[in-house]
C-alpha cells in the first residue's frame, strides 16, 4: 500500500493551502475537514504514512489518540500543529507518540523540513533492512 499525507483540520482554506506545500512530496494527499471523517476511514492507513493534525480540534483530545494509535500499533507518523507557547503540552504530544510539533503560527518552510526530515528518515529505515 502506498503512503499517504493526511491534512486534519477544521480551517479548509488552512487543507488546501497545506495540500498544494506538500506536492513537492509526490505521494498522495487526503485532506479531512472533519477529524471524524478521518478516523472513520482509519484503518485504510498505508504503513508509514503522515498524518498532519491539528491539536485543537473540537472534541479531539490529542494525547488520547496518539496513545491510541500506539495501541492499536498503527504505523504512521504524525506532525501535530499546536500553540507556540505550551511547552507542557508539547512534552505530552511529544511523549503520546508524535513524530514532530509545528508551532502555529508556522512558516511553509518550517512545515517542509519537518516533512522532508521524516520521509528521508523512513527512506532510510527501508534501506536498512
Amino acid at each position: 500500500m502506498k503512503q499517504i499525507i493526511y491534512v486534519v483540520n477544521p480551517d479548509i482554506s488552512l487543507c488546501n493551502r497545506l495540500a498544494s506545500l506538500l506536492t513537492f512530496t509526490s505521494l498522495a494527499i487526503k485532506t479531512f475537514e472533519c477529524f471524524e471523517d478521518f478516523q472513520a476511514q482509519s484503518h485504510t492507513i498505508a504503513p508509514g504514512s503522515l498524518l498532519i493534525i491539528d491539536s485543537e480540534i473540537q472534541g479531539l483530545n490529542i494525547i488520547e489518540y496518539l496513545e491510541e494509535l500506539k495501541q492499536k500499533k498503527i504505523n504512521i507518523y504524525v506532525i501535530v500543529m499546536g500553540k507556540e507557547d505550551d511547552v507542557p503540552q508539547a512534552v505530552k504530544i511529544i511523549r503520546a507518540g508524535a513524530t514532530e510539533i509545528v508551532s502555529k503560527p508556522f512558516t511553509d518552510q518550517k512545515l517542509k523540513m519537518c516533512i522532508k526530515k521524516i520521509l528521508s528518515s523512513e527512506t532510510k529505515e527501508n534501506t536498512d533492512i
